[in-house]
């Protein structure tokens, strides 16, 4: 949980800005090699405890995956055959969704409110055609929440 500072203002009086990269926009799903995975580059191990649900799940998750991609793997079994450690050799892809951006320009967002929600107002939210606006209204948003504070 965030622990935020006491508000001498109500929540009306604030503005929430963000800069954001969405990763349904702005973010594609990479290869292995695309990123450097070190994991791919020394091979890897994934040790599945089959005394627990989880484990069975995760056992059956690499199991079948690495059937689907048709990648070679060999296994053993430890603590009296209850858990099994997958081994894949170097140069396979791991099971890591590895991400990259697409190179598309952040969003410059605000809203009214705080942490807190939005006030008495209804919600409003803006997004800015150029970075410079959004540096702008956070400059005079900045310079009436100091004003509004000294005031009382």
């Amino acid at each position: 949980m965030v622990a935020y500072p006491p508000r001498r203002l109500g929540p009306e009086l604030y503005k929430t800005f963000g800069i954001a990269n969405p990763g349904a926009t702005h973010w594609r799903t990479a290869t292995c090699a695309e990123v450097g995975c070190a994991t791919q580059a020394s091979g890897f191990r994934v040790t599945c405890d089959l005394r627990t649900e989880l484990g069975v799940r995760q056992a059956r998750y690499v199991r079948d995956t690495a059937w689907e991609r048709k990648q070679p793997f060999r296994h053993v079994w430890t603590e009296e055959n209850k858990v099994i450690v997958f081994i894949f050799e170097p140069g396979q892809e791991c099971f890591i969704t590895h991400r990259l951006p697409v190179g598309r320009p952040a969003l410059f967002v605000t809203r009214n409110g705080d942490h807190r929600g939005p006030g008495r107002r209804p919600l409003e939210r803006r997004r800015y055609d150029r970075p410079d606006q959004w540096v702008d209204d956070f400059a005079t948003h900045q310079d009436r929440l100091a004003t509004a504070a000294r005031r009382g």
